[in-house]
């Protein structure tokens, strides 16, 4: 629920012989007094949470996982959809810190998405596509999973929230939620931004990661199984360029 500061001014009447002069200074006094209070309660809003234990469990899983040494990756796999009568899909994936590019050979054509924030783009049978806020806005390679422990850290505007230690599968896991606050009148980014990480309690490696946009409604609409996963391969800049320029 939001929470209002209400202000009172009352101002001199003429009786009080209080010169205009004055009565106009106490009128900007009062606005400015208004004007910081609804600042404050605007910050106070949006004001991320660090967490020191989160962010030293992630700093921790970074280490564990060799984050730092991560420059590049290249992956092989499967696409699969909630349709039961879609056949997989043979999908490649290029990364290059958070960005990332997929290529994925449908029946109907190819299709080519390249996700790294305001620079996104999309082909599909040869035409350009409009790429979804929800999908570039806050993305992350899923398939390499230390990077989840890593990539968000230096956003100022994000959130490191520790949960609770929880059990996951047969492995005890402490369980760190990662996204932007949202102000009292649209959560939009807060959902699209959500990260949730689970780290192994003993080895502190990433046991699982999940995102609002592998999910409607709580049930998932698309799976992603990688056989192969290349580390420093020397994928190009060029890769995540658009081929149609910017439009």
């Amino acid at each position: 629920m939001a929470r209002f500061r209400l202000v009172v001014c009352l101002f001199p009447s003429a009786s009080t012989r209080v010169s205009l002069v004055s009565n106009r200074f106490f009128g900007f006094l009062c606005f400015a007094i208004f004007a910081f209070l609804t600042l404050q309660t605007a910050l106070a809003a949006k004001a991320p949470t660090r967490d020191p234990q989160a962010l030293a469990l992630l700093a921790q899983c970074g280490a564990a996982m060799g984050a730092a040494s991560i420059q590049d990756t290249y992956a092989i796999g499967t696409l699969t959809t909630a349709d039961p009568n879609a056949p997989t899909v043979p999908i490649t994936t290029q990364t290059k810190g958070a960005a990332e590019r997929y290529d994925m050979a449908f029946s109907d054509g190819n299709q080519t998405y390249a996700l790294n924030a305001g620079s996104s783009w999309g082909v599909r049978q040869d035409k350009q596509v409009k790429m979804p806020y929800a999908l570039t806005a806050y993305h992350r390679p899923e398939h390499v999973p230390a990077l989840a422990c890593v990539l968000d850290v230096p956003k100022s505007n994000m959130s490191f929230v520790y949960v609770a230690q929880e059990k996951f599968l047969n492995s005890a896991v402490h369980h760190i939620r990662i996204f932007v606050p949202a102000p009292d009148d649209d959560n939009t980014d807060s959902l699209v931004s959500e990260l949730n990480v689970f780290l192994d309690t003993q080895t502190l490696l990433v046991l699982k990661t999940e995102r609002v946009e592998n999910y409607v409604d709580g049930h998932k609409v698309r799976d992603v199984v990688f056989t192969s996963v290349q580390v420093n391969v020397g994928v190009a800049d060029a890769q995540f360029q658009n081929p149609n320029g910017s439009r």
